[in-house]
């Protein structure tokens, strides 16, 4: 028995928002599928014509194999970007080659550059500065945002997969602290072109992605209160990942117990999951004054996890009225 799904217009409405930005970033509680989504919307994205970057923040490379390309061999080669599918290419935004191109940029010479970052005294300041890290994380982040080539956008859209809730809003607020900080300087100059495109929402939409349980619900609502009131950086979307639709009719749930005591059981308790998601989705309806995006719970063999679960969702954002199940709500990539 399948619920009603939502309205697909204002479902389709707000993808197509979301991907008229320039920047969008996941972020929510770990083991909610921030990756699986992420990597799901840059296919959409790719498919829709548009030439993508989705980036990962110093951490495993998932992208790449999410979206069907080979993991680099080495920390050098995921920091360097690469191309998995037509219009879509990834990158691994780790700090020690973010801090050279930076240093590039200012210096205008590879041998100064690696010299200046090669002595073991700036070096070790460099990793003493707090904060340094995540500042060239987020500077490389928001270059590749405007960055362009022959006077034309190199990216049409860039998407994070950031780190989860607290780290990820401590990458978001950073130029907001520092320029409460900082003194005039390129640094602060820095800032202030990287907190504008952050809080410009004609480019920036930050999503959130959660599971319809309730200590994951209850850091959403959270999160989202905090990026509204505190941060004050615009969100674009809720995901909401893992929920079950409801399969059987009370009826069909007598005549199943009936016929076999265990595989009753095991109906009922697939409806009580199904409930327990409505109760949860219905918390995020009332709390969040943000779209809600479901998609269906899926199940790919274990050994094709990553791709073929990733192409599925793709299918489904670009068409999700085809979903089966019915109640468009998230996929059990987690």
């Amino acid at each position: 028995m399948g619920a009603v799904p939502p309205d697909q217009t204002s479902y389709a409405a707000a993808l197509s928002t979301l991907l008229a930005r320039r920047l969008l970033v996941f972020t929510g509680k770990g083991g909610t599928g921030k990756s699986t989504v992420t990597a799901a919307m840059a296919g959409l994205a790719a498919q829709r014509g548009l030439r993508v970057l989705a980036c990962e923040a110093n951490i495993h490379d998932r992208l790449p194999a999410l979206l069907g390309g080979e993991a680099a061999a080495t920390n050098e080669e995921s920091a360097q970007i690469r191309e998995v599918a037509p219009n879509l290419f990834v990158v691994n935004l780790r700090p020690e080659a973010a801090l050279f191109e930076y240093g590039l940029m200012k210096l205008r010479s590879r041998r100064v550059t690696r010299g200046l970052l090669g002595n073991r005294v700036v070096h070790y300041f460099l990793r003493v500065i707090p904060s340094i890290a995540e500042v060239v994380i987020l500077g490389k982040l928001l270059y590749h945002v405007k960055e362009e080539i022959d006077g034309r956008r190199r990216f049409d859209l860039v998407l994070l997969d950031a780190p989860a809730t607290g780290h990820g809003l401590s990458l978001l607020r950073l130029p907001q602290v520092l320029l409460a900080s900082v003194p005039a300087g390129p640094l602060r100059d820095d800032m202030t072109w990287m907190n504008a495109l952050l809080q410009d929402p004609a480019v920036t939409a930050v999503n959130l992605v959660a599971i319809p349980e309730e200590l994951p619900v209850n850091e959403t609502l959270e999160l989202g209160a905090k990026l509204r009131d505190e941060v004050h950086l615009p969100r674009g979307a809720c995901f909401l990942n893992g929920v079950s639709p409801h399969r059987f009719s009370p009826a069909e749930l007598r005549t199943v117990a009936a016929a076999n005591t265990e595989v009753g059981a095991v109906a009922e308790r697939l409806e009580q999951i199904a409930a327990q998601g409505e109760a949860q989705e219905a918390r995020l309806r009332a709390g969040l004054d943000l779209p809600l995006l479901p998609l269906p719970q899926l199940f790919v063999p274990a050994s094709a996890h990553g791709p073929t679960l990733v192409e599925r969702l793709v299918e489904i954002l670009a068409a999700p009225e085809a979903s089966p199940g019915t109640r468009l709500t998230a996929t059990g990539s987690r």
